[in-house]
């Protein structure tokens, strides 16, 4: 018996003829089939063990967790972080030639790009 006996023959070269916005549609609609649950995706028994050994880390000192909001200013700080080191390196990063920075802008827009591009 074939690993895809029971699946549905998708037409391909009809998929590839759809617009974007029509490729994007499809996707999202079997992206909303996936409602995966806790059996549909168990854990392995190294994950488990990660997870009891934080819970333990956790029941035995509540206080050092860290709230949410402080976590998300963290996390949205990281690029800021990593925008202001490449400034002071400028330089290549992975193959890639870092742009100028524009001192005094703190959020990339769209103006700001095109005057890196020399677009403005």
């Amino acid at each position: 018996m074939s690993p895809h006996s029971g699946m549905v023959k998708i037409d391909m070269d009809a998929i590839r003829h759809l617009s974007v916005a029509e490729r994007v549609q499809l996707v999202q609609a079997i992206w909303d089939t996936l409602q995966p649950t806790a059996e549909d995706l168990p854990l392995t028994d190294d994950q488990r063990g990660i997870l009891e050994g934080r819970l333990a880390e956790h029941q035995a000192d509540p206080a050092s967790a860290v709230p949410w909001e402080t976590v998300r200013e963290v996390l949205s700080e990281l690029p800021r972080s990593a925008l202001a080191a490449r400034r002071a390196t400028g330089g290549v990063r992975n193959g890639v030639p870092l742009l100028e920075a524009i001192h005094g802008e703190g959020i990339a827009t769209g103006q700001i790009v095109d005057r890196l591009n020399g677009e403005s």
